[in-house]
């Protein structure tokens, strides 16, 4: 189940967002429970693809491809087919926006002098963050400041993985960007 869940944009943001949610729950049994179901979850996690599939412009031109397809309107299946594409590919893009912004934020919140949410779900969030850092596609600015921010934290769980992730950090922006060179800077 957890496999389904990973694999599914909307629901793998219901389930950190359930989990994030769940900081009212004082018990320890709760607590432990919901560390397991997390520790579950992340094997079965893997980056979920922003830009689906994609064919070859060329792919048209195939005859193999037109034979196989006879009496139907190849031109129009295909329009139709990378139309749905985007709009799916906008969807996905949107939630995870969307799950990186309330991460980002239960991460402040967690980080901040007040302290409105416990230091184990600032460890979460920062967690579930992580993920979220790709080689396809850079991270906005604000998300790579809070992995910096989380350097100084009083948390020892929380500097040990944001240290771990500045380099992935600095990987993803490399590759995004171009250079593929491993040169420290």
């Amino acid at each position: 189940a957890l496999q389904r869940v990973a694999r599914h944009w909307g629901l793998t943001r219901e389930l950190v967002e359930g989990l994030l949610a769940s900081h009212v729950f004082d018990e320890t049994k709760v607590q432990v429970r919901l560390a397991e179901l997390w520790n579950q979850f992340v094997p079965c996690f893997h980056p979920l693809p922003l830009d689906g599939l994609s064919h070859p412009p060329s792919l048209l031109q195939n005859p193999d491809v037109i034979k196989a397809l006879a009496g139907r309107d190849v031109q129009k299946e295909y329009a139709e087919g990378s139309q749905r594409l985007a709009q799916r590919v906008a969807r996905a893009q949107e939630v995870q926006a969307s799950l990186v912004q309330k991460l980002r934020g239960t991460m402040q919140e967690g980080m901040s002098a007040a302290g409105t949410v416990h230091w184990r779900f600032t460890v979460l969030a920062a967690a579930a963050l992580s993920l979220q850092v790709r080689r396809d596609c850079k991270l906005d600015k604000a998300t790579a400041r809070q992995f910096l921010l989380g350097i100084n934290s009083d948390v020892l769980p929380l500097r040990q993985l944001c240290r771990a992730v500045l380099p992935l950090l600095k990987l993803s922006e490399s590759i995004a960007s171009g250079s593929t060179s491993m040169s420290p800077e």
